[in-house]
Order: C-alpha cells, then sequence, then structure tokens
C-alpha cells in the first residue's frame, strides 16, 4: 500500500513538472538521480505512473540526456496501460505539435478518453480543440466587437462561447 501511494504521489508531482522550469526544482530536491532510480525500477515491474514519470524525465532531460524517442516510448507505454494522466499528456501533445506531429483526429481521441477517465482538465482541452476545429472549417465567421466593427472571432472567443453555452 505504501509503495502505491508513493507512486501515486510521485506520479502527481511529475504530471506538474512540465509547466515551468521552476517546477523542476520542486520535483527534485537535486539532480533527481533517486527519482529517476526509483521510477526506472518501478517501471520494469510494470507501474504505468512509473512510464509517465518516466517519460517526462526523458523528455524534459531530468537526471538524464534529453530523448524524446525515449520519453515517447515511456509515454505510449503508460497509455497503452490506460493512465489517465499519460492519455491526457499524449492528446495534449498531439493537439499542440510538441514532441510528436501535430495530429487534430489523435488529439480528439484521446482528449475524449481522458475525459472519460475524468482528467482534469480534459473536458476544457476538447472543447477548446472542437472550437478550433470549427473555426478552421468556418473561417468567414465575423463578429462585431464593442465598438460595432467586425472582425473574425478569436480562438480564446470561440472557446469562451463554447463554454457559456455549455453553462446555460
Amino acid at each position: 500500500m505504501k509503495l502505491i501511494s508513493t507512486l501515486v504521489f510521485c506520479c502527481l508531482m511529475s504530471t506538474n513538472v512540465m509547466a515551468t522550469q521552476d517546477d523542476k526544482l520542486r520535483f527534485c530536491d537535486s539532480d533527481c538521480t533517486s527519482e529517476f532510480q526509483f521510477f526506472r525500477k518501478f517501471s520494469r515491474e510494470g507501474s504505468s505512473l512509473a512510464h509517465h514519470s518516466l517519460s517526462t524525465m526523458y523528455l524534459l532531460g531530468m537526471a538524464t540526456d534529453k530523448n524524446v524517442k525515449v520519453g515517447l516510448r515511456h509515454l505510449n507505454k503508460a497509455v497503452k496501460a490506460n493512465e489517465p494522466a499519460a492519455i491526457f499528456q499524449k492528446a495534449y501533445f498531439y493537439h499542440r505539435g510538441i514532441f510528436l506531429e501535430q495530429n487534430t483526429d489523435k488529439a480528439l481521441l484521446l482528449y475524449e478518453k481522458a475525459k472519460r477517465l475524468r482528467v482534469k482538465g480534459a473536458t476544457e482541452k476538447l472543447s477548446l480543440l472542437l472550437s478550433e476545429v470549427k473555426a478552421a472549417k468556418n473561417p468567414k465567421k465575423t463578429i462585431t466587437d464593442k465598438f460595432g466593427r467586425s472582425t473574425s472571432p478569436s480562438l480564446v472567443q470561440h472557446f469562451d462561447e463554447n463554454i457559456e453555452r455549455q453553462r446555460e
């Protein structure tokens, strides 16, 4: 039980690692070597949380050389094991074209799966991507700003409109 709670804690810490460089300092007390070894050990035993954490460490070069290929391999193992945070992360990578070639269809599928798994933020990212797809299909749609000028809506405006519709 202690092992599982430790893995969960470490994975939760690693999912926030990609936000800023300051988080890197909070994730590891020093050079992250002990955490890296910890995750390597448990990934060999099949832990999807450990695979997801190693993915982050390889992608960012924490306690190891940056290696996108190995990082994505660990991410794929975590996704195949149905690790919710890994599914969300891969969807985001496809959505934004980070580490992977941008692929809207794959991002939509993975965001949907993350939403079903109740990953925090998945519903919002899915709505954003759907509004981006809709905006791309209807580029001639215009809106009137508060000064009466006609403009094309920004992605933020599309996202805000979609959120407002969901609240009603």
